[in-house]
């Protein structure tokens, strides 16, 4: 990020244009990414909380993800999705798509969403801490 700015400042400097421009969307994309990560972390942490297993970060997930979150989806929206979700396939064949792959999926994710403001969710979760051991 410094060296960012010190380019940044020296493109100025110079009276480049285009070398702003093109420094200044650099600069964007890095903060936007910065931001996603933070946002990626945030709905990780949370799925394997509710779901008690251990995702990390893939390349896939955070994709999905930041796909999302680029249409204005918040991390707030993923954990509704999580506990609806949860709630919903805990004790069914259906908790085996408890997965990112499967929540976040482009077929699914606003559907499950919508599905999610109609019913009341638990804001507690509890989960059968002998089968499913926290991540953290």
């Amino acid at each position: 990020m410094q060296t960012l700015i010190k380019q940044l400042t020296r493109a100025v400097e110079v009276s480049s244009k285009s070398a702003v421009r093109v420094l200044l969307t650099d600069f964007i994309r890095e903060y936007k990414s910065k931001t996603y990560n933070d946002d990626i972390k945030a709905v990780i942490k949370d799925i394997n909380t509710v779901m008690g297993k251990k995702y990390r970060v893939t390349e896939k997930s955070s994709k999905m993800i930041v796909k999302w979150l680029k249409k204005g989806y918040t991390v707030e929206d993923f954990q509704k999705v999580h506990r609806y979700k949860w709630q919903e396939w805990k004790d069914s064949e259906q908790k085996k798509y408890l997965r990112p792959a499967t929540l976040y999926a482009i077929d699914h994710f606003e559907d499950y969403l919508e599905a999610s403001r109609n019913v009341k969710i638990k804001k507690d979760i509890n989960y059968d801490e002998e089968e499913y051991k926290p991540a953290f």
